[in-house]
């Protein structure tokens, strides 16, 4: 059951909520998204959003971890698959160039000889 919106708004001005530190990280180069800024703008604001539950306390301090926890493993797993897409796909043009390139010259080899 969530505490009290009285008590969680009283601490919106006190100490530093958890995972806030976090949230600003979402804006460094800790979480580059080399050039998708739009990805880290939506991770922030949705972190954001869970704050502003939490404080006002319409979600319970178990939500707010597990959903923060989710949203960030979401989010990396995201950032992790692009990169090994990226990686693959530059992998394989490569090996695809590589091939072709070696096709024509043992053609050109062929004609020569």
């Amino acid at each position: 059951m969530p505490t009290s919106s009285k008590t969680r708004k009283g601490k919106a001005n006190g100490p530093t909520p958890p995972y806030s530190d976090l949230l600003n990280k979402v804006t460094t180069s800790e979480f580059q998204d080399n050039g998708d800024n739009i990805n880290k703008y939506l991770l922030k604001g949705f972190l954001s959003y869970l704050n502003r539950l939490h404080m006002d306390g319409e979600i319970s301090d178990k939500a707010y971890h597990a959903l923060i926890r989710e949203a960030i493993t979401a989010s990396i797993k995201r950032k992790v698959n692009q990169q090994t897409e990226d990686m693959l796909e530059q992998t394989l043009s490569k090996a695809i160039f590589d091939i072709y390139e070696q096709l024509l010259e043992s053609i050109y080899l062929r004609r020569v000889l």
